[in-house]
């Protein structure tokens, strides 16, 4: 007999129990019972407590590919994961030896639950094996993975000089190998409770490696199986759009867990698999019922079915109360439309707002603040509240008081002079003084504002804003939102030119007549750079030059028969579009000869 031995990390208990759970909902229930009720917890698969089984062996399916079964004499080749192998303790318990002790790793004279080798009244007698007929020779190996347990499993052959370990997932012996077409081994476990695990059996046919499996086997140490005292049910109408409740009926010992999976008409609902069920078109005039399984983590679990309800049939959403509005029903005030309650739930809802009953084009949220075009009307909604299942309903709300108008407000302002160059106050006011906000003009190419104060406000003109001359510019009030409505109004203003500084000076203060005398012309205006033209006059000559950077220089040749003596000089400026005419002082200079 050749032993082979591989490492593999077993599963924790409570891993297992998770497992379990998910493994129920994902596939135990996927070929659902018939629409019968089922009230055996165990009915679909083989409990079995006594004589001679072989649980690991090889056949050929079908098709002739190798397949893993449990053979039983009575019962014949069973799938392993619809068996539960129930190992009761008053049968199976026995006292360790010191041989025993040392290979299952407990205390010589502790309790551990044995399948015998050999064939004994009442008891489980378990072996391995294959079909000779199937195949005539072949060394198979078997190989545990995947394995979970409140304590241990081993498997050995007792002879003369004590127990021969084949298999031990307490010393990470976890395979074996045998060309015996059928044996028996001793089946030990340290603990009662729930053991699971996997089974891959691999083996040589002809030059071909073959292998059958995974299957999953499950063992109960136990001395009985839980039990349901109280059926399961369904509580709820059944009708589309209503919830159903299953009640997962009362166990022995309490279930830890819970796995479901609905029915209709026995066949499973895709994705139903919790405790609650709204039933949708696709289950109309079928009947529901809910296939249960009670989950422990050191026991088989127990599957049941619930009876059936009456036939599906269409159920038409009511309203429970009446969609209704929140705010105050003023201008530029929000409201809000509460959508009311509705049996069942919609999974949707769409809006309209209406001014004395007509829709309010754009107003489709749940939220609508009126307009100066709403004032004096009254405000409902209508609601929409739409189904998954297809189905759509309307409810309109009361309506409100006539909407608010907001404060009418006046704006007035005083006319303004300003010098081009300079700024300018404007002054406005908004009545009522308790009037809020801003007001603002547009001056030139500027926008300015000004805020209120107890109803007044200062704008100021900016310097260079307005060309010289008369104009008007468009104040606005803004309003107050939710209190006060806008104004507008217009301000006159009268813009002057720029008051020129004109000054002369002479380069040299005598000239021989014959000769030229030079004279330099400044102009300045406060805020603004005049342009233009300046003029001179020398006995009776004239002569004027353009500004270049405020200033030009003017040079006027007197005559060789000039008079001489002390000589007035004068300088005007002609002004441009914004600064206005000007002098400067004359001065005298001396002509000789």
């Amino acid at each position: 007999m050749a032993l082979l031995s591989t490492r593999t990390r077993a599963r924790s208990s409570a891993a297992a129990a998770v497992g379990v759970v998910g493994a129920l909902v994902a596939g135990m229930f996927a070929a659902a019972p018939a629409q019968a009720e089922a009230t055996d917890p165990y009915a679909d698969r083989t409990v079995y407590v006594q004589n001679h089984a072989d649980a690991f062996y090889i056949t050929k399916d079908g098709s002739g590919e190798p397949r893993l079964v449990l053979h039983a004499d009575d019962f014949g080749d069973l799938a392993p994961e619809a068996v539960v192998i129930h190992a009761k303790p008053s049968v199976a318990g026995r006292t360790a030896g010191a041989g025993v002790a040392n290979l299952l790793g407990i205390a010589q004279g502790s309790t551990y639950y044995l399948l015998p080798q050999t064939s004994q009244p009442g008891q489980i007698f378990l072996g391995f094996g294959y079909n000779p007929v199937d195949y005539p020779s072949i060394t198979v190996t078997h190989m545990i993975t995947d394995f979970s347990g409140p304590g241990q499993l081993a498997l050995w052959q007792s002879g003369d000089e004590g127990p021969e370990q084949w298999l031990n997932t307490g010393k990470d012996d976890w395979s074996f190998s045998s060309p015996a077409n059928h044996e028996h081994l001793n089946w030990g476990f340290t603990a009662t409770g729930l053991y699971t695990f996997e089974v891959t059996s691999t083996f040589t046919d002809g030059g071909t490696a073959k292998s059958a499996g995974p299957q999953r086997y499950t063992f109960y140490v136990g001395e009985s199986l839980p039990q349901i005292t109280a059926q399961p049910s369904i509580s709820g109408e059944a009708k589309t759009n209503r919830p159903l409740t299953a009640d997962p009926g009362t166990w022995s010992p309490a279930a830890e867990a819970f796995a479901y999976q609905w029915l209709a008409d026995g066949v499973a609902v895709e994705g139903a698999t919790g405790p609650e069920f709204v039933p949708g078109n696709a289950q109309i005039g079928t009947r529901i019922s809910v296939a249960v399984a009670a989950i422990w983590q050191n026991a088989p679990e127990g599957r049941v079915v619930s009876a059936a309800t009456e036939p599906v049939e269409e159920s038409l959403p009511e309203i429970v109360t009446q969609p209704t509005i929140s705010g105050t029903p003023k201008v530029d005030h929000t409201l809000t439309a509460e959508s009311g309650t509705w049996d069942p739930q919609a999974d949707g809802f769409a809006y309209q707002w209406l001014a004395d009953g007509t829709p309010i084009a754009g107003a489709t949220s749940h939220e609508f603040v009126p307009t100066a075009a709403e004032a004096g009307k009254r405000i409902s909604v209508r609601v929409g509240a739409s189904w998954a299942s297809g189905h759509d309903d309307a409810a309109v709300s009361s309506e409100t008081e006539p909407v608010a108008a907001l404060a009418a407000t006046s704006l007035t302002a005083n006319a303004v002079r300003q010098v081009y160059g300079k700024t300018a106050r404007l002054s406005v006011a908004v009545s009522p003084a308790a009037a809020s906000g801003a007001v603002s003009a547009r001056i030139g190419s500027r926008t300015v504002t000004g805020t209120l104060r107890n109803g007044r406000a200062v704008l100021t003109v900016p310097d260079t804003a307005l060309k010289p001359g008369t104009r008007s510019i468009g104040l606005n009030y803004s309003g107050a939102r939710g209190e006060f409505a806008a104004a507008a109004a217009t301000a006159r203003v009268t813009v002057a030119k720029a008051s020129p500084r004109v000054r002369m000076t002479a380069k040299k203060s005598s000239v021989k007549r014959g000769t030229s005398a030079s004279f330099t012309v400044r102009v300045s205006g406060s805020g603004v750079k005049p342009g233009g033209r300046v003029t001179v006059k020398l006995a009776g000559v004239s002569k004027s030059a353009k500004l270049r950077n405020g200033r030009a220089t003017i040079t006027i040749k007197t005559g060789k028969k000039a008079r001489t003596g002390k000589k007035t000089v004068r300088a005007s400026y002609a002004g441009d579009a914004y600064v206005a005419r000007g002098t400067a002082k004359s001065i005298r200079i001396s002509v000789k000869r």
